[in-house]
C-alpha cells in the first residue's frame, strides 16, 4: 500500500509498479483465504512448465521493450494472459516484480553505456527514465555510486563489478 500511494505522488507514477502492488495485495488475500483449503491438489509438472515458459516469455517482452514506459495490462495482453496470473508468476519464477527485473536490466544497460562514454541524459531517455534525476537515483540505489562518479573512479574494475553484481541479481533462483 504504501508503495502504491507513494508512486501516485510522482507527476508521472509508473503505471507498471502501481498495477503490480495492486496485484501483489490480491495475491497476499488470496493466499490468506487459501490457508483454510489446506487439501488443495499438488501441481502438475504440466503447469509448472507452463510458468517457467510465461516468465521466460516476459522476460524476453522486457528485453525487446526495454526502453518503453508500459502497464501490465499492457505485457499481459501481449503474452495473451492476465495481469494478475503474469505478476503473480512472474515473482514466483524469479523472485522479481516485473518492474524490478525491468529496473535491473535498464541498469544493466546502463553500464554498458557509462563504459562507452555516452552522454548520462541521452542514457537516461534511451532507457526509459523520465529524467536525469530519476536514472541517477535509481543507479545509485542500486550501486551506491552516482553514474558520474563512476565514470572519473577507475571505471573498468569497478563496472565489471557492478555488472556481476547486476548479473548475480538477475541470476538467482527464488
Amino acid at each position: 500500500q504504501h508503495v502504491a500511494v507513494r508512486a501516485l505522488h510522482h507527476a508521472r507514477p509508473d503505471a507498471l509498479a502501481v498495477e503490480e502492488v495492486i496485484a501483489r495485495a490480491v495475491t497476499r488475500s488470496i493466499a490468506a483465504a487459501n490457508a483454510f483449503h489446506r487439501d488443495a491438489p499438488t501441481e502438475t509438472a504440466r503447469a509448472q512448465l507452463a510458468r517457467y515458459a510465461l516468465s521466460e516469455s516476459a522476460k524476453s517482452w522486457l528485453i525487446e521493450n526495454l526502453t518503453e514506459r508500459f502497464t501490465l495490462s499492457e505485457i499481459a495482453r501481449a503474452l495473451h494472459t492476465s495481469p494478475f496470473h503474469l505478476a503473480r508468476v512472474f515473482r514466483r519464477e524469479t523472485g522479481f516484480s516485473l518492474h524490478d527485473y525491468r529496473n535491473h536490466l535498464r541498469l544493466r544497460t546502463a553500464l554498458d553505456r557509462i563504459e562507452n562514454g555516452d552522454d548520462l541524459a541521452r542514457i537516461a531517455h534511451q532507457l526509459g527514465y523520465s529524467s536525469h534525476s530519476h536514472f541517477t537515483r535509481a543507479f545509485t540505489r542500486a550501486f551506491g555510486v552516482t553514474p558520474s562518479s563512476l565514470r572519473r573512479k577507475s571505471p573498468n574494475r569497478l563496472l565489471d563489478e557492478l555488472r556481476t553484481i547486476v548479473a548475480a541479481r538477475l541470476a538467482r533462483a527464488p
